[in-house]
């Protein structure tokens, strides 16, 4: 900080006047910051930004084509599993096993083992833009289950660790927290990198409220940074923005539909959905409250709210988070209308692996249309997306889809 500048905040500070002068310049700040969002949104309303022609039928050919390569991906492992029928239990186990982890397709979790999310990673395998396939799904998940003894689903990650052992093949790569986290959280870091979430969960809770809270109240009320739409996450520029405002103009979600925000952590996200998207009755979720009645406190691994309440949920950076991130997805999906909206964006591609504080790493964003591989569903937008942070991850996987009835 220039010396000009501290020593005009130690004028302020002496005549009891820094704290109203901040909070008039973040006042001013977000007044511009809305402007220029309203400016945004007008732009991608404007009846001159449609395009000039029809992209109707490279959609259809490229939905098409994720079912293909979902169908490719099924007859591939069929192959491997027929194979394994001439082989002892452990070879052929161990081989379908790491079929399972090729191509980006499995999360990889700080408190779970890849024997222990088996069920999860072979349930969304076989996924496209139109949903999934749960009988492929179900016939590997059957032969792991017969090559193994497993009596049940339930019973299928013990039954596998006993046949494979401790293969180091199937165990992700995983990290120390950032030098960040140790900043804002120093007297509990090592704490929490030796914490299993669900272990305990209240605990697990109470650490991450502190360094959200440490982190909000550095940036104040609201974030200094571009709202998570308008960050530039996409390759494909604004590409969830532009989907939500065709929801919008087509009356698919209105502003008497309920909309959830999960971390929002500041309340311009909500202001912004509220004010400038017309979606008046978005409220935020995350671990305090904030604002007036912007931002409510819960855990999103369970939601306090009735099932079925909200047209749209809305999560961008939060996914990573979670020490159970299908547990999320789960509750995501039971909160959700029918017909009713996903929106997610999440880093992905970890090169050193989940950490303490981001639990979850989805590497793609066909890992991310995977995760919701219980309930039928149809892709509206998906996007690989760009990293902003190349040192740290590869990707930031964008995706919007229709939860079907």
């Amino acid at each position: 900080m220039s010396t000009g500048r501290q020593m005009v905040k130690t004028a302020l500070g002496s005549i009891g006047l820094l704290e109203p002068a901040r909070a008039a310049m973040q006042h001013i700040n977000a007044a511009r910051k809305q402007r220029y969002y309203a400016a945004v949104v007008e732009q991608y309303r404007s009846p001159f930004a449609k395009p000039l022609e029809s992209y109707s039928e490279y959609e259809r050919r490229e939905r098409n084509a994720t079912v293909e390569r979902a169908r490719e991906r099924y007859e591939t492992d069929r192959r491997l599993v027929q194979e394994g029928r001439g082989q002892d239990a452990k070879t052929a186990a161990a081989a379908i096993l790491e079929r399972m982890l090729e191509g980006k397709l499995a999360p990889r979790f700080y408190d779970y083992d890849y024997l222990d999310d088996i069920v999860g990673i072979v349930g969304g395998r076989y996924c496209s833009d139109q949903g999934c396939d749960t009988r492929a799904s179900d016939e590997v998940l059957d032969a792991l289950s017969s090559l193994s003894g497993a009596s049940n689903r339930d019973a299928l990650p013990d039954a596998l660790r006993r046949l494979v052992g401790n293969d180091p093949r199937f165990v992700p790569q995983r990290s120390d927290v950032t030098a960040h986290v140790r900043k804002v959280i120093p007297e509990l870091a090592d704490e929490f990198i030796t914490l299993k979430g669900e272990s305990n969960v209240e605990r697990f809770l109470a650490i991450n409220r502190e360094y959200s809270r440490r982190q909000a109240h550095d940036l104040g009320v609201w974030d200094i940074r571009d709202l998570s739409l308008l960050r530039g996450y996409e390759r494909n520029h604004h590409l969830l923005l532009r989907t939500l405002l065709g929801l919008i103009d087509g009356a698919k979600v209105s502003g008497k539909d309920e909309v959830l925000l999960i971390g929002p952590r500041h309340i311009d996200e909500v202001v912004f959905f509220r004010k400038t998207l017309g979606l008046r009755k978005a409220i935020g979720l995350d671990l305090f409250p904030y604002g007036r009645d912007e931002i409510i406190a819960g855990d999103m691994h369970s939601m306090p709210f009735e099932a079925g309440r909200f047209r749209l949920v809305f999560c961008a950076g939060t996914l990573s988070y979670a020490y159970n991130v299908r547990r999320v997805v789960e509750e995501m999906a039971r909160v959700a209308t029918r017909p009713g909206y996903v929106f997610l964006i999440d880093a992905g591609g970890r090169h050193r692996g989940p950490s303490a504080l981001g639990r979850s790493d989805i590497p793609s964003v066909e890992a991310m249309i995977g995760l919701f591989h219980r309930h039928p569903f149809q892709v509206l937008a998906r996007d690989q997306g760009r990293s902003l942070a190349p040192d740290l991850y590869e990707h930031e996987p964008c995706l919007a889809l229709k939860l079907d009835p």
